[in-house]
């Protein structure tokens, strides 16, 4: 798969080329060229480099069909449940069966029914498909954050006076905001660590310190929840494209404002909830009703 991507110009271009955009642009083409030349040199030396591209199809058909034998009946490749061994191998078959590429890779993949079907067996499991999970974890762990830290760390004071803020700045200009700030977070936070769960975290902590600078520690406690899942989101989905990352992370932003809005600043919001919305009221508020005194029902 290397050689196929990397060492062919067609397919280089349509994939590998892109790791380098951040490179500048003066120095680009040689450090491809210089990455590509260690590749082919690499290759080589393993011996894989030495075969032709009709004896590598060859050895990779003898693979796949060993594979295809290990499956046999099963979902996964030691029974009914997944093991690390298929967190490597079905990532291997996905990208050989791309179709994006100019590969006899996706033919010979595709032309096994139990591996084509063991694909999309790990894709319904483990791949993004929809927001509802991260839905679901934003408004039920920004709720148990909410009320544990409420409970653990009281703010002084009476009720909030702060008015509601509008609802489209709310639901609409809030989380687009948000979404393009966290995009630029992301973008420093996932350089300087390890994985992208050390990228979200990083970037989850950086947004409660600004809403603890901003508001107090029961703010900075309650956005930390959100923001994680939201930077997580951003992340799964970053990988088909940034627009993508981004669409979906606003999606998801805009959904949960529109639950807390109906929730906790209508006068039937639920009670149990004011308080920790006193906290989002506090800084939305502040951001959204400099000027427009409104009733708090909050």
């Amino acid at each position: 798969m290397l050689i196929q991507r990397w060492l062919k110009d067609a397919n280089f271009e349509k994939g590998p080329a892109l790791f380098f955009s951040d490179v500048p642009g003066a120095a680009r083409s040689g450090v491809m060229k210089q990455v590509r030349e260690g590749s082919a040199a690499a290759q080589y030396e393993s011996g894989l480099g030495r075969h032709s591209q009709a004896e590598r199809m060859q050895l990779a058909a003898w693979d796949l069909d060993a594979v295809t034998g290990q499956l046999a009946g099963q979902a996964f490749l030691f029974g009914d449940w997944p093991t690390a061994a298929d967190a490597g191998v079905s990532a291997v078959l996905i990208s050989c069966a791309a179709e994006c590429f100019d590969t006899p890779l996706t033919g010979l993949v595709r032309r096994h029914g139990n591996l084509v079907d063991y694909m999309d067996r790990v894709k319904t499991r483990f791949f993004v498909t929809n927001l509802w999970p991260a839905y679901l974890a934003v408004v039920l762990g920004t709720a148990l954050v909410a009320v544990l830290s409420v409970l653990t760390f009281p703010a002084p004071g009476g009720a909030d006076s702060s008015p509601p803020p509008p609802i489209f700045g709310f639901v609409v200009v809030w989380p687009a905001i948000s979404s393009i700030a966290l995009w630029g977070v992301l973008a420093v936070t996932r350089r300087y660590t390890p994985t992208y769960w050390h990228a979200a975290g990083a970037a989850a902590l950086g947004f409660a310190l600004l809403f603890t600078l901003a508001a107090d520690l029961q703010g900075g406690l309650i956005f930390a929840c959100p923001y994680f899942i939201c930077a997580l989101t951003f992340l799964a989905w970053h990988l088909r494209s940034s627009i993508e990352g981004l669409g979906m992370t606003f999606a998801l932003q805009a959904a949960v404002q529109l639950t807390l809005s109906l929730l906790v600043f209508s006068p039937a919001g639920v009670p149990a909830l004011v308080p920790a919305a006193r906290q989002i009221n506090q800084i939305s508020s502040t951001v959204f009703n400099a000027r427009s005194p409104r009733p708090c029902y909050a």
